[in-house]
């Protein structure tokens, strides 16, 4: 099955500033559908324990949205995160099937 690696988008606008020190390589985070986003239909919000730190980006939204439909253990994991880079940059994420 086909993976997806990333920054997560829209962490300016979330609460990925007051969590990013606590997140840690390899950790997982959970995926939430959100249909009734008004920005986009397919939109999928990335939060680390309850809080949001943003979304999958746009350019995927519709992939991983099927994506998670479909696959038996929609898995994302923190692949790089950087407190010090650009906000835009500081969490970067890989989703993938982590079926046996």
């Amino acid at each position: 099955m086909k993976d997806w690696t990333f920054y997560i988008a829209g962490v300016k606008f979330h609460q990925a500033k007051s969590c990013v020190d606590k997140i840690k390589k390899d950790d997982f985070l959970k995926l939430v559908p959100e249909p009734d986003n008004k920005y986009d239909p397919n939109a999928i919000i990335i939060s680390y324990s309850d809080t949001v730190l943003g979304y999958v980006p746009m350019k995927f939204s519709a992939e991983v949205s099927a994506f998670m439909e479909i696959a038996d253990n929609p898995t994302c994991k923190v692949v790089e995160i950087n407190p010090t880079a650009p906000t835009y940059e500081q969490i970067k994420v890989k989703i993938y099937s982590s079926e046996k």
